[in-house]
């Protein structure tokens, strides 16, 4: 808060002397004709006036100074609502109503992020004098109240394109997220990266304390070297233990795409596993004793324990050939991949599918149940070629393609450089 004291109080007691002065001189010299009567009146209200004390003067009072000034920044959490941020603030309803209809929309009021920052301003006894938000990637819009109306500007914020290097260590008892997020790395770029990574590496089991990520990016910066946006990845690097995983972005016939270091898509023909994590319960057996039978008799498949309605994905692109009840694995669904390969997942307790759809690889076709012969929620995933059950965590996930251009290679080699031996910071060439 900002307090200013105007006038001082030196000024004030003055002008408290000169006024009392020129009561005495007026009462003094008003009627030079004055009866003595008259004359004893006035000397005895004197009197009276000299012994009278005044209250001491409040110089605390708000009409003696400048209204007291608040700046702060309001942080949104989760579910906040822009306009709700506005009454909190005391902000003019109506003119807080007009820059929200106006503005919704282009600065993304209507789509507030948990974590979104508005510096602010109020003003003692006015409530919401100004405040500040961020309005799409490279400009700030910035609205002051005058009365009931709003004044607004949007200003482009001064920015260049600058290439950075992240290097992000796993904290013990945090996750690969957070201690991502403490480093700088955007919370979204891990979830995209994981996604992208997602039929090498395990995010919920493989993952411990000392495993990095680092993260060759491409970003608008402004002045400060403050990011604007999200930002680009260029490449980035998991360490795993004893084990590296590359992926490099790269552009061919306007379709991007990350490689590893041999020009491999990361992106395999197979997912790891159809669920958003890899949690098996029970593995592919020829011998397995039923919990609900009671007997002995081969799992032709893999079980991932997960929550009842977790998302089901589809393991690759393929046609529907069933969706619907199936015995003992309850509602079911079955994607033909291949005239020779099929894939069947059960205990669904809901379909989002039809017979004869085509999906792509990552569809959602389910959500995981317990129906049919299951003692709790999970996936039963099963896989088939030329009929027969194989189990899914053997099979081979092959690459969806290649590429081995020199253009390729010297992003690769720059990659490895970068990344290899990293220095936090911004690339200097």
């Amino acid at each position: 808060m900002k307090n200013k004291k105007n006038p001082d109080k030196i000024f004030v007691k003055i002008l408290v002397c000169v006024f009392s002065a020129l009561i005495l001189i007026t009462l003094a010299g008003c009627n030079s004709s004055m009866s003595s009567a008259d004359e004893l009146d006035v000397v005895d209200d004197l009197q009276s006036l000299a012994g009278f004390r005044a209250a001491p003067l409040d110089l605390e009072a708000p009409f003696l100074r400048e209204p007291m000034v608040e700046e702060g920044v309001y942080r949104f959490g989760k579910g906040d609502m822009f306009f709700n941020a506005m009454k909190i603030l005391k902000a003019p309803s109506t003119a807080a109503r007009e820059v929200v209809y106006s503005y919704g929309n282009k600065c993304g009021l209507n789509m507030i992020s948990s974590g979104d920052e508005m510096p602010y301003t109020i003003v003692e006894g006015k409530g919401l004098d100004s405040f500040s938000f961020p309005c799409g990637d490279y400009e700030v819009m910035r609205v002051k109240f005058e009365e009931d109306r709003s004044i607004v500007q949007i200003e482009e914020i001064p920015h260049e394109e600058k290439e950075k290097v992240y290097v992000c260590k796993v904290e013990k008892n945090s996750s690969m997220i957070g201690s991502a997020v403490k480093v700088g790395i955007p919370e979204g770029k891990v979830m995209a990266l994981a996604k992208i990574f997602r039929s090498d590496v395990d995010f919920n089991n493989d993952i411990h304390a000392g495993d990095q990520l680092r993260v060759w990016m491409r970003e608008t910066q402004d002045k400060r070297g403050n990011a604007l946006g999200r930002g680009r990845v260029i490449a980035a690097l998991f360490i795993l233990g004893s084990k590296e995983y590359w992926g490099i972005k790269y552009e061919e016939e306007n379709d991007a795409a990350f490689y590893d270091l041999k020009g491999r898509s990361l992106k395999k023909s197979f997912l790891k596993s159809p669920l958003p994590f890899l949690r098996v319960t029970s593995g592919f057996t020829l011998r397995r004793f039923h919990p609900v039978l009671g007997v002995v008799r081969p799992h032709l498949g893999v079980d991932f324990g997960a929550p009842t309605g977790t998302p089901i994905m589809a393991a690759a692109k393929g046609k529907i050939i069933y969706a619907g009840w199936m015995k003992g694995y309850g509602y079911t669904v079955k994607i033909r991949h291949t005239p020779k390969l099929m894939t069947l997942y059960g205990h669904m307790s809901k379909i989002l599918v039809k017979r004869g759809q085509e999906v792509k690889q990552g569809k959602v076709i389910g959500h995981v149940g317990a129906t049919g012969l299951a003692t709790g929620p999970h996936l039963h995933y099963g896989m088939y070629k030329n009929g027969k059950a194989v189990d899914p965590m053997s099979v081979k996930m092959e690459a969806t393609s290649i590429v081995d251009s020199d253009e390729f290679k010297a992003r690769r080699d720059r990659a490895v450089k970068l990344l290899s031996k990293p220095v936090p910071g911004n690339v200097v060439d």
